[in-house]
């Protein structure tokens, strides 16, 4: 009787353990000083780093009207091919320096979500322990439409045919971190160039996917974003103003001096690190250049640009915004 008794309180225990454990999203944590320590979680990858102190009153404001506090949760929703995993690459150094954390998802697709993933992730921002930085390749969308936290979304974008021809050759070659061999084999015309593409009006190159792709990511998730038409840009430019900063790859370095003002408990030193090279890698643009890229012709590249008018002008008023941001914080 009495082994029996035993036998039921110890399977409740371990029901109880169970249904705990699965209620929550757990981080396996230490008090030992370590670089990057890695868990493999169904949510992806999490870079830890230890504990530290958090002042939740400490806030400050940005020049853009922002309030950021210290231990807020920072989202980089990436566009593709401008330029994230070389700041990813010191996102993570600075997260061992400065002790936040950087989570990624275990997939960056699809881009477009519906809003039962929406909620899912926004349930997910609230309950994490702050600080953090997460990061994905996800259009926009407001966290506190579905109950969710304040976040300080930032990104960073690059000149729009440039990013469509590195685009085009990555799928196809990968770059010195990924070979993309299997892909490769998947794709229509993998030998085709990004000339011969414009010239033969192939979709990947001139539909929709081809000339309006980094509009969406600041659109949202509504169907009428993945459409070249007005409203998504003034959808996309209305929602940029919610943003601590986006930044464009042409200024990188002007981009990390402005993270390691707004943010200086994330990215304190980073524009320092980013100029440190590491004896035992090569630089990291060497090894995320994108594999047998060709410049396109002067005659391709004007004719992308009159394909992607609309991505032009929201290119430009993403420059124009971020270089009043860095007047303002006195960066020259």
């Amino acid at each position: 009787m009495r082994l029996r008794f035993r036998f039921i309180v110890v399977m409740l225990f371990m029901i109880g353990f169970i249904i705990i454990f699965n209620g929550l999203y757990t981080v396996i944590e230490t008090t030992e000083d370590y670089s990057v320590h890695k868990q493999r979680e169904q949510q992806g990858t999490i870079y830890l780093t230890p504990n530290r102190a958090i002042n939740d009153a400490g806030t400050t404001t940005s020049p853009a009207g922002l309030a950021v506090n210290y231990s807020q949760r920072i989202v980089y929703n990436r566009v593709p091919k401008c330029g994230s995993r070389s700041v990813l690459t010191l996102f993570k150094i600075m997260a061992v320096t400065n002790k936040f954390r950087v989570i990624e998802p275990a997939m960056n697709y699809p881009y477009q979500l519906g809003r039962n993933e929406q909620k899912r992730i926004s349930d997910f921002m609230s309950a994490l322990r702050t600080p953090f930085l997460y990061h994905r390749h996800m259009h926009y969308f407001d966290f506190k439409t579905f109950g969710g936290p304040s976040v300080a979304y930032i990104n960073l974008i690059r000149d729009p045919v440039s990013r469509s021809v590195s685009h085009f050759y990555f799928r196809r070659y990968g770059d010195n971190l990924l070979n993309k061999t299997r892909v490769k084999n998947k794709i229509k015309n993998r030998d085709m160039t990004y000339d011969e593409c414009v010239l033969k009006k192939e979709t990947e190159c001139v539909g929709n996917w081809g000339i309006f792709f980094i509009v969406p990511f600041f659109c949202g998730h509504l169907k009428e974003c993945r459409s070249p038409k007005r409203w998504a840009l003034n959808q996309a430019k209305k929602n940029v103003e919610k943003y601590l900063v986006v930044g464009i790859l042409e200024e990188y370095d002007d981009f990390i001096k402005v993270l390691e003002k707004l943010l200086p408990n994330f990215f304190q030193g980073a524009y320092k690190q980013s100029k440190t090279p590491d004896p035992y890698m090569p630089p990291k643009s060497v090894l995320s250049l994108t594999r047998k890229k060709q410049k396109p012709s002067e005659k391709i590249i004007a004719m992308s640009k009159e394909n992607m008018k609309l991505e032009y002008e929201f290119y430009d008023f993403i420059k124009e915004r971020f270089h009043k941001l860095k007047r303002s914080l006195d960066i020259q």
